[in-house]
């Protein structure tokens, strides 16, 4: 397998694995009521920040971010419009923007 191919593959299995967590915890009942929900959701928001540094470098383009986690941190909902963002071949830039916003 060439490492175009493995990357092809590790990247859709990613998406594959992010769309089946996030499935579960929507499904969770009450799940913004969980008691380590904002441990939950900065865990979530550090692999959206690394896989977007990830990307950045793999498309040889410049990120902005400084550091590994946002602040202040999305919503369960906005990492998940991010992720889906992120596998959309949405820019680095875009994606940075809608952090922001």
């Amino acid at each position: 397998m060439s490492s175009v191919n493995a990357v092809q593959t590790l990247t859709r299995y990613k998406a594959w694995a992010n769309k089946t967590l996030f499935s579960k915890l929507f499904s969770t009942p009450d799940i913004e009521k969980i008691k380590d929900i904002q441990a939950i959701i900065s865990t979530l928001n550090h692999a959206y920040v690394v896989d977007c540094i990830f990307k950045a470098h793999l498309e040889k383009v410049p990120h902005s971010f400084t550091d590994v986690n946002t602040s202040p941190l999305p919503s369960l909902s906005q990492l998940i419009t991010l992720f889906q963002q992120l596998i959309s071949g949405t820019s680095i830039t875009q994606m940075q923007s809608l952090i922001v916003n």
